[in-house]
């Protein structure tokens, strides 16, 4: 296009009309930063997609959402030094996709804890209508089909209701592996009969009347127990 506007421009000369290209030149310039700036565009999505591609085909247990995030607000801020006109469609498509990888990196950062259960993913995938396979073969491609940037608020709801029961689950473990151990012992009140009575039955063979019985734990057993009420109520 060059050679030819100095062809035309050679030709304009010899006529003395040159001043008539002056405005062609102009033109000229504009579609050459254009299609810099277009190829500066396409140059900047080509890598983008490389680097989602790489991540998309990674298993589930190999992510690391961390690692995700720092890349998406690198390419964010590259994406913005890129000299092309902010409307027009091509940047906002792009845009677009960088801001749905910005929420759904969090929410893969969430999802990866342990305390994820069975029936928490059922529960995404009733809120998403979408369907995945929770097992080893899972790819982050299956989870980003499940569009979960599209309810990040319900899905971080999810994490953290898993989360707390897990931390419930742990605590009732701890309890019952406490109490498990502890040993209850009986005696008779001291305004009751004065011989001893079976603690299974709480009957005085030789007596007829029944005896009331006191269930004794040792102290430090009863401070334990004050102690889990506490926390149980925290």
């Amino acid at each position: 296009m060059t050679q030819q506007y100095e062809f035309l421009h050679h030709i304009a000369v010899n006529f003395d009309y040159p001043q008539m290209l002056a405005t062609s030149l102009k033109v000229l310039g504009q579609i050459k930063d254009d299609v810099n700036s277009c190829r500066s565009l396409w140059k900047f999505e080509e890598q983008r997609i490389l680097q989602a591609e790489i991540h998309l085909s990674q298993r589930w247990g190999d992510v690391r959402p961390s690692d995700m995030e720092d890349e998406v607000k690198a390419l964010t801020k590259k994406l913005r030094e890129v000299k092309v006109e902010r409307k027009c469609d091509a940047y906002l498509g792009i845009q677009d996709i960088l801001k749905k990888w910005g929420i759904f990196c969090p929410l893969m950062s969430e999802l990866r804890d342990p305390a994820m259960r069975d029936r928490h993913w059922t529960q995404l995938m009733g809120l998403t209508g979408k369907t995945v396979a929770i097992s080893g073969a899972l790819l982050l491609r299956d989870m980003w089909n499940m569009e979960l940037h599209k309810n990040p608020d319900a899905v971080e709801e999810t994490a953290d209701q898993a989360k707390q029961e897990a931390k419930m689950e742990k605590t009732l473990a701890k309890l019952n592996d406490a109490w498990s151990l502890i040993e209850f012992d009986f005696e008779a009140h001291a305004n009751s009969k004065s011989a001893p009575a079976p603690a299974s039955s709480g009957y005085d063979d030789d007596e007829d009347e029944a005896r009331i019985m006191l269930m004794k734990i040792k102290d430090e057993d009863f401070e334990l127990l004050e102690e889990n009420q506490v926390g149980s109520c925290l």
